[in-house]
């Protein structure tokens, strides 16, 4: 916290400690021991909802309580008597675990789904930014939250954003790039331009269009076929496996892009996954000083609520 209050406290960061806050909540932790089914009935009720529209919720409908005993974080579930440690722990008293809360509040912790609650329950906001699996929390817990008579604030994504170095920056520059090609690339290789494509490209083509015109009919003769259906679709990935091997080989004879591309895909996925996932803004410190945040903050104050992922050359 002091780091971070001494990089970016002159832009008005402000923090907070959880644990001055946590005897506030009472009235929120003290509801849900009361009435743990009905928790998760409003909680099951929303997962079941996302599921029907096509969504995958991001946490699993569970009580969202834990209690801190004896250097553990112990999961809470509903019981016949109230609770109980989950995994086949102990049953624990209703009015044992309300004096507790009232005596030592700090000993209970809330989960993925109540949490954000308490902290509008506690800090009401006009809005909320959050990363990508934040902002999905709050797909599930709106009815949960209209429960416990907390208003849901509105959800902003946070900034997305990656950094080239020198020697990416100079790999973009030499590669002529725009930003839609790089973020519809799905490996190095789509980053070369590499002119007109191949002949066996083309050939290969003709063939999925007539495996297709064939494959159809043999359905059409043979409805509910699976075996059928299923050497179809080996087929057609084999085909398709083979497309791709070809235009990353063809990728890959052009030397001097190709070395640029990857490159620029290293600096940008580094092990296969994001910067953010990757480095932590000590490395970029390290590398580059403080100066680069004044510059990011500027980048994004132009368009502070834009969803799009940003692109920050440092050294170009």
């Amino acid at each position: 916290a002091a780091l971070l209050a001494r990089l970016l406290g002159d832009h008005g960061l402000v923090f907070i400690d959880p644990e001055k806050l946590r005897p506030l909540a009472r009235p929120l932790l003290r509801r849900c021991i009361q009435r743990p089914s009905e928790v998760i009935t409003q909680i099951e009720d929303k997962a079941n909802e996302l599921k029907a529209s096509g969504l995958k919720p991001f946490v699993s409908p569970r009580f969202p309580l834990f209690l801190l005993r004896n250097g553990s974080r112990d999961h809470l579930s509903p019981s016949e008597r109230g609770l109980r440690i989950d995994g086949g722990g102990p049953e624990l008293d209703q009015q044992e675990l309300l004096e507790l809360l009232e005596s030592s509040p700090e000993k209970f912790s809330a989960g993925a789904l109540l949490r954000p609650i308490i902290q509008d329950y506690l800090l009401p906001s006009v809005a909320t930014i959050g990363g990508p699996a934040e902002v999905g929390y709050y797909a599930q817990l709106a009815q949960l939250s209209s429960w416990l008579d907390v208003p849901t604030p509105r959800i902003l994504l946070r900034l997305q954003a990656s950094i080239l170095e020198e020697e990416g920056s100079r790999a973009w520059s030499e590669l002529g790039l725009d930003p839609g090609r790089l973020a519809a690339a799905q490996c190095a290789e789509d980053l070369v331009d590499t002119g007109e494509d191949r002949p066996e490209l083309s050939e290969l083509g003709r063939i999925t269009e007539r495996l297709e015109e064939v494959g159809g009919n043999l359905v059409k003769e043979n409805p509910g076929s699976r075996s059928l259906e299923r050497g179809l679709r080996k087929a057609q990935g084999a085909i398709g496996r083979l497309e791709n091997r070809i235009r990353k080989l063809q990728a890959r004879s052009h030397a001097p892009a190709w070395k640029n591309a990857g490159t620029l895909w290293k600096e940008l996925l580094p092990q296969d996954t994001l910067q953010e996932r990757h480095w932590g803004y000590l490395h970029l410190i390290a590398s580059h000083g403080t100066g680069w945040i004044d510059e990011l903050l500027e980048n994004l104050s132009a368009d502070p609520f834009s969803p799009r992922h940003r692109l920050l050359r440092l050294n170009a």
